[in-house]
């Protein structure tokens, strides 16, 4: 079974989950590909279907991380993406990468024990973007 990667800053705004981000302006931007969450004011700035809003730090709900993760060997290893069959998976720690027989970033696919997305601690009052 297939699991959602899921990484970076994450926003409640309007009752609804986006991304969140800046702009190159330094605006607080949120992004979505769903088109069932967005009003007329959201735009695709670069054809490429993620749609795009910008947003004041008062207007988010809830401001918060996710990390994605699995077990490998019993080693915690991040998860960046996947492609069809594999995760991409990689570690700073150079003992576990050692271990598992990791390079800088490796495809595996089977070898994984468990699998967890898991949203970080909350940004606190004021935090930064």
């Amino acid at each position: 079974m297939r699991r959602t990667i899921k990484n970076g800053r994450f926003c409640i705004y309007n009752g609804n989950e986006f991304k969140v981000n800046r702009d190159s302006d330094g605006n607080i931007i949120i992004l979505t590909k769903n088109d069932k969450i967005m009003d007329s004011t959201f735009i695709d700035k670069n054809g490429s279907g993620v749609y795009s809003k910008k947003v004041s730090l008062e207007e988010i709900e809830e401001l918060y991380r996710y990390a994605t993760y699995a077990v490998i060997n019993n080693y915690k290893v991040n998860v960046e993406k996947e492609n069809q069959e594999y995760y991409f998976v990689g570690t700073a720690d150079c003992k576990v990468a050692g271990a598992l027989g990791l390079q800088r970033g490796e495809f595996l696919g089977n070898s994984v024990d468990s699998f967890e997305s898991r949203a970080l601690a909350p940004h606190s009052e004021g935090a930064e973007i």
